[in-house]
């Protein structure tokens, strides 16, 4: 009995935090994750305050980092030129440049899944056709205004 409570306990748990990632996606917030190109910029709440009287944060918006950009757009000149992602991974690890979690590049970072929308290659994040991508694999249209 105690085993079917936990399970059903941790389902509605699931549930919700997966509906609150998807609702601060859709208000165009972080919902987590690193996406080489971006950093963290802080939203912080006009009313409410820490421990230590500092405004507290309500969310996370990404903003395009500069030094990341130009490595962005020379993945993609690269790409374009013809150069394969896993060519582009040993440019980019023999250059130096560091990757979105701080190590080396792999090719799956740059191609990633079409399908799941991962890897630098497969991220559109033009206001018009981005999309949301919840927990089960399904897509969203993304849509500021709701």
């Amino acid at each position: 009995m105690r085993g079917l409570m936990n399970e059903m306990y941790l389902d509605d748990l699931r549930e919700k935090t997966h509906r609150g990632l998807y609702g601060k996606a859709l208000n165009g917030y972080s919902a987590g994750g690193r996406t080489y190109g971006y950093k963290r910029a802080p939203v912080f709440s006009s009313t409410k305050t820490d421990v230590h009287g500092n405004p507290e944060v309500e969310a996370v918006r990404r903003e395009v980092s500069e030094d990341e950009a130009k490595w962005v757009n020379k993945i993609f000149e690269w790409y374009v030129n013809g150069m394969s992602p896993k060519k582009i991974a040993h440019k980019l690890n023999a250059l130096g440049v560091p990757s979105a979690r701080r190590s080396t590049w792999a090719a799956n970072a740059i191609y990633g899944d079409f399908k799941d929308g991962t890897g630098l290659l497969n991220i559109d994040l033009q206001e018009k056709n981005l999309k949301v991508v919840d927990f089960c694999g399904e897509y969203y249209p993304y849509s500021p205004h709701i």
